[in-house]
C-alpha cells in the first residue's frame, strides 16, 4: 500500500491521537481515556439526486479502498464503510435521510452536494451533535462559525474574483445572470453580480429559476430577449451569460438553448467546469459559445495522476470536478474519527478542522476558515472544445489563483 497520499508524518501523528491516546506534537489534547475504536465504523453519505451521486461514489470508493488498507497494512483493528442514502432532490427527503443514519448510530455524513440540502439539514446536525462535511456545498449563507458544518469545496465567496479576472480579460462589458433560486445560485449570482458592478461591468439581467424546473423554454426565450438588448448596446462579443446551475439543471437548460441559434453567440460561463451531463445534452452548443467553467484545480502530482488515471480507465471518463472532494471527505472523516479516539460527532467536531489544517489530498490543502469553509482555493479555467469532428471534451485552458488575483493562461 503506498501511504504516500498524505504526508506520512502527520498520519503518524493522527494514529498516535487516535488509536493509542497520547499527544500529537502540539496539535491534538490529550484523550481521558483510552479509546477502543475496533471494528466496522459507518461513514453515512446522503447524496442530493442519483445520477450526481453516482460521480461522487467515484472518489469515495477509491478513498475508502485506501483507507481500510492503509489501516490494514498497519495492524489497525479498524475498516470503514460507507453507509449511502439518496435524497432523491428533495431538501424534506435529506432531511429524513439524516435522521434515519444518525438513528442508526452514524456520527459523520459526507456528499451533501447541494447548499439547499444542507441548509435542510442544519439543526438537525446541530442539535444532534453529528458532523456533516459537505463534498458539494459552495454558498455563502451557509459559512456559519461554530455549527457542525464543514465543506470542502471552494465557497462562492472565492469564485467571484476569478469570473471578473476572466471577463476583465476577455474585454466583457455586460453580464446576464442565470441562476438556480436557492441558497447556492443565489448567493453565487449576488457575489458575482457585485464583483462585476463594483469593476464596471453591467449586469442589465438577472434570472432566478426554480430547482425543480423540468421545461426551460420559458426561460431561454426571457434569455434571449434580455441578451439580444443587451448585444444592441455593447456590441456581440462584449456581452456573456454566466450560468450558475448543477450539472444537471445546466444540461437541461442547455438543451433548449441549442434551439435558440441568436444565444449561440454569447460566450457563456458556467459556475463548475467539467459538467459531464452537459457534454451528453449539448456538446456542440457549448463548444460554439466557448462554455467556459472554473473549478477547484487539484495539485499536479502523482496521486492526483493515478487518481485520474484510474478514472479513466475504470469509467470512461475524466473525473467529475467534485469527486476530487469527495475523495478527501472519505479520507478527513476516517482521520478525524481516528484522531477523536471515539466515534462520537461532537469529538470528531473538536478535531476535524486541526485535521484538515495539516491534510493535503487530492484537492490540495483543505485548510478551512472560522466558518468552517475551505480558505483557499486556485481555480482551474476549462472550456468545452471540439478535439475532432463531433468530439467534445472539457479542456484546461489556464489558472486563477485567488490568494494572488493572478490569471494564467495555458500556452496553445
Amino acid at each position: 500500500m503506498n501511504t504516500n497520499m498524505l504526508y506520512g508524518g502527520f498520519l503518524i501523528l493522527i494514529l498516535v491521537a487516535g488509536i493509542g491516546g497520547f499527544f500529537a506534537g502540539q496539535y491534538f489534547a490529550p484523550v481521558e481515556t483510552v479509546p477502543t475504536l475496533e471494528g466496522t465504523i459507518p461513514i453515512g453519505v446522503i447524496y442530493a439526486e442519483p445520477v450526481e451521486g453516482e460521480l461522487y461514489a467515484q472518489g469515495e470508493k477509491y478513498a475508502l479502498d485506501e483507507v481500510n488498507a492503509w489501516l490494514e497494512d498497519a495492524g489497525i483493528p479498524v475498516q470503514f464503510e460507507r453507509w449511502v442514502e439518496q435524497a432523491e432532490t428533495s431538501a424534506t427527503k435529506c432531511v429524513e435521510r439524516a435522521e434515519a443514519l444518525i438513528e442508526r448510530g452514524v456520527q459523520i455524513i459526507v456528499g451533501m452536494e447541494w447548499s439547499s440540502h444542507v441548509k435542510a439539514t442544519k439543526s438537525v446536525f446541530d442539535n444532534q451533535k453529528v458532523v456533516c462535511l459537505s463534498s458539494g456545498s459552495q454558498s455563502a449563507d451557509m459559512a456559519i462559525a461554530d455549527d457542525y458544518i464543514f465543506r470542502l469545496p471552494a465557497p462562492v465567496p472565492l469564485y467571484s474574483p476569478s469570473h471578473l479576472a476572466v471577463a476583465q480579460d476577455m474585454g466583457i462589458e455586460a453580464a446576464i445572470m442565470i441562476y438556480t433560486d436557492e441558497p447556492f445560485g443565489a448567493s453565487g449570482a449576488e457575489g458575482i453580480t457585485e464583483a462585476y458592478e463594483d469593476a464596471g461591468i453591467v449586469v442589465p439581467y438577472s434570472l432566478g429559476v426554480a430547482p425543480d424546473t423540468t421545461d426551460f423554454t420559458p426561460e431561454v426565450g426571457a434569455i434571449e430577449v434580455a441578451y439580444l438588448d443587451a448585444v444592441d448596446t455593447y456590441g456581440v462579443g462584449k456581452v456573456i451569460l454566466d450560468i450558475i446551475a448543477p450539472d444537471t439543471i445546466l444540461s437541461d437548460m442547455f438543451a433548449v438553448i441549442t434551439t435558440y441559434p441568436e444565444l449561440h453567440t454569447a460566450p457563456t460561463f458556467v459556475f463548475d467546469a467539467y459538467a459531464t451531463a452537459l457534454l451528453d445534452k449539448a456538446a456542440e452548443t457549448a463548444a460554439t459559445m466557448n462554455v467556459t467553467g472554473f473549478w477547484l484545480k487539484p495539485p499536479d502530482d502523482d496521486r492526483t495522476q493515478a487518481y485520474y488515471d484510474y478514472i479513466v480507465a475504470t469509467y470512461g471518463d475524466e473525473p467529475y470536478a467534485f469527486s476530487y472532494t469527495a475523495y478527501d471527505s472519505i479520507w478527513i472523516a476516517a482521520l478525524s474519527v481516528l484522531a477523536a479516539g471515539e466515534y462520537d460527532g461532537e469529538k470528531i467536531k473538536a478535531v476535524l478542522p486541526e485535521v484538515t489544517s495539516h491534510y493535503y489530498g487530492l484537492s490540495g490543502w483543505t485548510k478551512l476558515n472560522d466558518a468552517g469553509d475551505r480558505a483557499f482555493a486556485i481555480f482551474g479555467i476549462s472550456q468545452v472544445i471540439e478535439t475532432s469532428p463531433g468530439d467534445y471534451e472539457w479542456e484546461d485552458i489556464g489558472i486563477y489563483d485567488a490568494s494572488t488575483d493572478t490569471l494564467t493562461w495555458t500556452p496553445p
